[in-house]
Parts: structure tokens; sequence; C-alpha cells
């Protein structure tokens, strides 16, 4: 694998009138194509804003981020971002959600229009393109967001804890759902949570934050059957090792 994304000593400062906050400092990631990375740290310690500097919506105070070693100045329209909540527009009806991003980009080509439908129907929506997002339980509707966010086609992957949303049973099926997805699309992701379960059930590698400034502490690539889904791994006797390994960093 190839290095898709590098972080190279990274500083970011928040200025307000008052004051000012180093949020980032001496951050260095690499992130190899074709990987899913999970980012844990301590709350506030700037995991998001690492998704944020990635997409170009925030701009770093030193350093510098590169994809497929190009420089990233502007917005990076090869990274596509997962939220929270899913921000399905409830006045669209599923295919129109799915088909926003293209239709922003100006993009509705007929290939296009056929990678979609070709999803929806893959993934087990394709009997509800015509319906409309309140009509969907919680986990359908994350399915749609996430082909929402591949609609464009874009390199790399951002989640920000996008199950967070979800009851602890329909979360651990979701989960299973998103990563057979992008696995099965070839995606680069990089998943922001507060849930360390949820990073060694899901991740290739897990990038460990110290608290504010952050930077890297540790990375821990876990070593599971590649064949095992992430409900899989929950069983796994490897699952307890890692979590515990990660627990205590944090701690």
């Amino acid at each position: 694998m190839s290095a898709l994304l590098k972080l190279e000593n990274i500083k970011l400062v928040y200025h307000t009138k008052k004051n000012e906050t180093v949020a980032l400092e001496n951050l260095n990631l690499e992130i190899n194509e074709g990987e899913f990375v999970s980012i844990v740290g301590p709350s506030g310690c700037g995991k998001t804003t690492i998704l944020s500097l990635i997409a170009g919506i925030l701009k770093p105070t030193e350093g510098n981020i590169y994809q497929n070693d190009t420089k990233i100045k502007g917005i990076n329209t090869k990274a596509s971002y997962m939220f929270q909540r899913d921000n399905l527009l409830e006045w669209l009806n599923i295919y129109k959600n799915v088909m926003l991003g293209p239709s922003l980009c100006h993009n509705k080509s007929k290939e296009t229009q056929d990678k979609v439908l070709n999803m929806l129907n893959k993934y087990g929506l394709g009997d509800f393109i015509k319906s409309y997002p309140n009509e969907l339980s919680g986990g359908m509707r994350q399915r749609v967001a996430l082909i929402r966010t591949l609609a464009t086609n874009p390199y790399c992957l951002l989640l920000d804890e996008p199950f967070s949303a979800l009851d602890y049973q329909t979360r651990l099926v979701v989960q299973d759902n998103v990563l057979e997805i992008i696995k099965n699309e070839h995606k680069t992701a990089i998943l922001v949570t507060h849930d360390i379960g949820e990073a060694v059930a899901m991740s290739d590698k897990v990038i460990i934050l110290t608290k504010r400034p952050a930077c890297v502490k540790k990375e821990i690539k876990l070593n599971f059957n590649k064949n095992l889904t992430p409900l899989e791994r929950r069983k796994d006797p490897k699952f307890n090792n890692y979590f515990n390994e990660i627990w205590e960093e944090l701690e």
C-alpha cells in the first residue's frame, strides 16, 4: 500500500479576540491507500479538527498536508464527509438525496446516475429509491448517507462519529454494513470515534492522540483475520487485548 495522505509537522492555533488555543502541535501521521483508520483520544483533543484539515475546511497554522504527494490547498474535492447525523433532506426522495453531491458538482452524467442506482440496488436500497427519509429505519438512513458520500467518487471518506446517534443494537449492525460497503468500493476511510470497541472492531489501524495540544501518542496496527466482520471481531480473543491496550494509553 502507498501513502494516500501525509500530515507533516501540523500545528493549528485557534484565535479569538481574547486569547489563542493551540489545538494541534507537531502532529505527524500517514494513512495508506485502502486503509480503515480510527482516531481516538481525550475529549476535546482535536480529533474532528484533523478531519477538517484533511477536508481543507481548515488550514494548518504550520506544516503541510499531502494527498498522493500533492499538497492540499483549499477545499479537498477528493475527500467526502459523513457526519454524526445522516443529514438527509426530508423533502427529497432517497435517489435525489444520494444524487445531491453529484448535482452540486455538476456531474449528473448517465454514468454517475447508473453508478448510484447500482449502489442502491447492491446494498439493499433499490426498492426505496422513491421513498423519503422518514420512511426508513435509522440503519437504512445511514446506508443512504454513506452511498451519498460515495456518489462523488472520493479517494477518502471522513467519518465523524457517524454511528453515535444510533441505538447500540442498530449501531452494531450498521458498522458491519458500512465496513462491507467501504471495502467493496475500495475506499480509504478515517473514523473519529470516542468508542474504543468501535475502533477495534472496524479498523486496520488505530491512532491515539495525546491531550490538547494533540500529537500522535501511539499507532496500533490491528491483526485480525481479514474476513471477519466487525461483529465477529468482537468475539475474537484479540479484541479485548487491543481494547485494553488502547484504554491504558488513553488513561
